[in-house]
């Protein structure tokens, strides 16, 4: 039999207060493509930074053994922690949000050069032959497009196509996939999933994370679950992995109605009138005309590009339009951006993204009483007290005072939703807001947002996936490239992806 090419024996990794990962054993063996299964919280991150070299096992024996992690590439059985990061790739919603905090305006073609090294910047003048093999890599994968483009201005699904070139450009003997097709259209998943397969054929081993368990591709030949830092189940893919999801429960999420509309609210709460919107000499939108009426829920549709998020990001003030006009709750003109704010919830993974700061749970809900990136003012009691009760709606309580570096991505993401709740919004967007959730805070999620039909909550969802609209919104918004091409009854919504 071939050695392993990684061991894991009794490994166990401390990542804050606590054990990430507790007692882990495992041999990835040559030609194995594994799955990974798990929900919020349960390891798999961590996991596979141990596979990498980029965290360690704790010393000593915490579980009764002494933890032992070897890498073996074929040639020197005694390789190192940095020999496997020039072995091993990682594609992960984590390390693309550190790349968009880092503000470092590369374009796509610069970005990818970056993983030719595995450096996280580039320390000079990248080579003509690095170039040209950088933009071969993006044209591989289909996302020739945006070489020239600057990354921080793609969308979230277009960025993850850039990065998955970054980390396919040095042609890794394993490649780990964290939740890597989150964000993409149904078009794009299809597409990576055969360079996928591709890649699984060409000798690259695929260890791949998911929640969406139809994702899981053909090729995989066996199936991890991973539950409270442990490996539950190991073997081959037919044996482990199963189909079944989790239905929601009365465990759902509970949201409270929004505070009173007053009269000048009541007609409408956005209303957009010929907008359009340019970033960077290149225009997102064109000539948009859209209005959000109370109780009136919307689902806002398109592929990758579309402009969906810029959408989303003008309905909270955050873009404005080149032409045209805004207006929110029946103002219109001159308007203090931040009262209109606190009447608007917000889930996005850009909003995600951006917190900078290693903050607390507890800080990062409460931020959105002032509607930053972080908490730059002191909180009031009362608003402790309400991001604490938020923070248990979403089952995450006992998660205070942890920070969020410590937290998976999925966690994270429902701190961003109580986030959103803080302030009782009358408006509540929901951009992607499913990414990163496993399968049974996903059912809770949804099965509380159909349940807002008699609050006097408006909403408003962007997704790529259908089965992430919630049953009580009936109308639709397709974009394509920016235009409007539909805007009428959900079951008669044609997107183009």
């Amino acid at each position: 039999m071939d050695s392993a090419i990684i061991s894991l024996e009794h490994c166990a990794v401390r990542l804050g207060p606590g054990h990430a990962l507790k007692d882990v054993s495992w041999q990835i063996m040559p030609g194995q493509h594994w799955a990974l299964l798990g929900g919020n919280g349960a390891g798999k991150t961590t996991l596979m930074r141990l596979l990498r070299g980029e965290v360690h096992p704790a010393q000593g024996r915490p579980f009764g053994h002494e933890g032992r992690r070897s890498w073996n590439f074929g040639n020197d059985p005694t390789a190192s922690a940095l020999d496997a990061r020039a072995n091993i790739a990682l594609i992960s919603s984590d390390d693309q949000d550190a790349w968009v905090r880092s503000d470092r305006g590369y374009t796509g073609e610069e970005l990818v050069c970056t993983g030719i090294y595995d450096t996280l910047a580039l320390w000079g003048e990248p080579m003509p032959e690095d170039r040209d093999r950088a933009r071969a890599q993006l044209e591989a994968i289909g996302a020739g497009e945006f070489a020239d483009r600057n990354v921080l201005e793609l969308s979230r699904g277009q960025g993850r196509l850039v990065h998955i070139a970054r980390a396919m450009v040095r042609r890794p003997r394993i490649l780990l996939l964290d939740e890597a097709l989150e964000g993409l259209d149904e078009r794009m998943r299809q597409r990576i999933l055969e360079t996928l397969s591709t890649v699984a054929a060409s000798g690259t081993q695929v260890i791949l994370s998911t929640h969406h368990l139809p994702e899981c591709p053909p090729f995989l030949t066996h199936a991890a679950v991973v539950r409270d830092g442990r490996l539950e189940r190991c073997g081959p893919a037919a044996e482990v992995l199963t189909r079944d999801e989790p239905q929601a429960s009365s465990a759902a999420l509970s949201i409270e109605p929004p505070r009173p509309t007053t009269d000048s609210e009541a007609g409408t709460l956005l209303h957009l009138e010929a907008v359009s919107v340019t970033r960077s000499g290149r225009q997102v939108l064109t000539n948009v005309n859209w209005t959000v009426r109370p109780r009136e829920h919307w689902a806002v549709l398109g592929a990758n590009g579309a402009g969906k998020s810029t959408l989303a990001a003008l309905a909270m003030g955050s873009v404005l339009p080149s032409t045209g006009s805004i207006a929110w709750f029946g103002q219109s003109g001159l308007v203090n951006i931040w009262t209109i704010r606190k009447r608007i919830g917000l889930v996005s993974p850009e909003l995600q993204a951006g917190y900078r700061y290693n903050v607390t749970g507890l800080e990062l809900v409460t931020s959105g009483f002032f509607s930053s990136i972080g908490l730059y003012d002191r909180a009031e009691a009362r608003q402790k007290d309400r991001a604490r009760q938020c923070m248990a709606l979403i089952g995450m309580q006992g998660f205070e005072d942890r920070p969020i570096r410590s937290l998976s991505y999925g966690q994270v993401r429902r701190l961003i939703i109580a986030r959103a709740l803080v302030t009782r919004p009358a408006l509540l967007i929901l951009d992607e807001p499913c990414a990163g959730l496993d399968s049974e805070s996903r059912a809770g999620f949804l099965a509380g947002l159909a349940a807002l039909e008699d609050t006097g909550v408006t909403l408003v969802c962007i997704s790529h996936r259908p089965e992430e609209i919630p049953a009580n919104i009936k109308q639709a918004l397709v974009l394509e490239q920016g235009l409007v091409t539909y805007c009428g009854p959900l079951d008669r919504a044609r997107p183009g992806n």
